[in-house]
């Protein structure tokens, strides 16, 4: 799984795997989220949770500066030692694990409520995770080709959202700035979930062709992030008003409606299956980084194994959820203890990694 020549990515491969992992199915939840406490200025909290991966990118720019070829499953056993620092890994590697299942729970939501009611939750789950597990055992550059074909239906489909302009009304978006600034920071929080990903690039960064590029990644990355996410809450609140939005489950799913085609009857339905492939494409990435940190830790383990290991706990773990509203009362407390030890693990290990010899420093 390891193999650089398997896993070499270029710098717009990159970018599109980072902007896959981070977009998903938090995107379509999102005004939800952040109309509790920031009303119709929810748009302002959510370029501002961008901050999260900002951060989080930046410092690890810094790292890869003077660590090019070394990814933080390396560098956490160089700041820590083997034992704490497998220890830690181990820790990622469940944080992976949780972002894969809630990705698999709420995508086989999406289609126990919109798509396939008809469906069992087992059975959706097996197959998503079957096709997840298959999609991430190509490896790295085979996963950077998909999320480079996804990304493009991504921005077909958050472009046509813009009909949306003829059903809505400005006025949904007004007054401008009635929410405190303490309430629409404090709304960040609930976007915790939606902007996590950005650490497949700690991951993927040794495995980048063109090493001065990776800035260039990271910020695009996270510039493309901030406009999809712009737009998907503006143009809710714009089309739904803020009194509507928490009435729907998905509230950007019914942005689509102002979307009239003469052919089809609903184009919502057609939104919600194209936008269930990029929550596979994100599932699936998730998988990969859950495969690839387990495979570090227990490096003799043949990749088949580690594979059925992943497949399994993700069955059982997305089972738990129950339903959507049980996930997502999960994911409220999670995603904080998710991105609390994300902050903290990159944080420390910046800082140690500032105070040794970089590897282009050392005899």
């Amino acid at each position: 799984m390891n193999n650089p020549s398997n896993n070499s990515v270029d710098s717009r491969q990159l970018i599109f795997l980072s902007v896959g992992t981070i977009v998903g199915i938090g995107a379509l939840s999102l005004p939800n989220d952040l109309v509790k406490k920031s009303g119709q200025d929810a748009w302002i909290a959510g370029i501002l949770g961008a901050v999260f991966p900002l951060y989080l990118g930046t410092l690890w720019l810094f790292v890869a500066k003077k660590y090019p070829d070394k990814n933080i499953l390396d560098l956490s056993k160089l700041c820590f030692g083997k034992i704490l620092g497998t220890f830690l890994n181990f820790l990622l590697f469940l944080m992976f694990l949780y972002r894969t299942t809630s990705v698999a729970s709420g995508l086989c939501n999406i289609f126990l409520i919109s798509l396939a009611s008809y469906q069992t939750q087992l059975k959706l789950l097996i197959v998503f995770l079957l096709i997840g597990s298959i999609t991430a055992y190509k490896d790295l550059r085979i996963l950077g080709r998909l999320n480079t074909l996804i990304f493009f239906i991504t921005i077909i489909l958050s472009s046509i959202l813009v009909f949306a302009f003829k059903e809505g009304n400005y006025r949904n978006l007004l007054p401008v700035f009635q929410a405190s600034p303490v309430n629409i920071i404090k709304s960040t929080k609930e976007s915790l979930f939606a902007y996590n990903g950005i650490e497949i690039i700690f991951i993927a960064s040794p495995f980048l062709v063109e090493k001065d590029k990776l800035a260039g990644c990271i910020y695009k990355t996270i510039f493309i992030v901030i406009g999809i996410y712009f737009w998907f809450v503006f143009i809710t609140i714009y089309f739904l008003g803020i009194d509507l939005i928490p009435k729907y489950v998905w509230s950007v799913s019914t942005v689509p409606k102002a979307v009239v085609i003469p052919v089809v009857s609903n184009f919502r339905l057609i939104f919600m299956m194209f936008w269930s492939v990029i929550i596979f494409k994100t599932l699936s990435n998730f998988y990969f980084l859950s495969a690839f940190t387990l495979k570090d830790i227990f490096k003799k383990v043949n990749k088949k194994i580690i594979f059925i290991v992943i497949f399994i706990l993700s069955l059982y773990l997305s089972l738990q959820y129950k339903d959507e509203i049980t996930r997502r009362s999960i994911n409220s407390r999670l995603a904080v203890i998710d991105a609390i030890f994300s902050v903290a693990y990159t944080t420390v290990i910046a800082f140690i990694c500032h105070l040794k010899k970089g590897a282009n420093d050392e005899s």
